[in-house]
C-alpha cells in the first residue's frame, strides 16, 4: 500500500495514510477563494481507519 503524508503549511499537523485515497475534489468557488486567497484547491478523503491525524491542534 502507499505511504502517504499530509500536513497543515506550518508543520504542525500531520496525517499519514497507509492506503489509497477514497475520494478527491478540487475546489473553485468564490467562497473557498475568499477563505484562502487562491484561486483554487485540491484534497483527497481517506478513511478515517487509514489515517490519524497527530499532533497539537486548537480552534480559535
Amino acid at each position: 500500500m502507499p505511504d502517504r503524508h499530509a500536513s497543515c503549511s506550518c508543520g504542525q499537523l500531520r496525517l499519514p495514510a497507509d492506503a489509497d485515497p477514497i475520494g478527491g475534489a478540487m475546489c473553485h468557488g468564490p467562497a473557498y477563494q475568499r477563505r484562502t486567497g487562491s484561486t483554487s484547491g485540491a484534497q483527497a478523503r481517506f478513511a478515517t481507519a487509514d489515517a490519524e491525524i497527530t499532533g497539537p491542534s486548537r480552534v480559535d
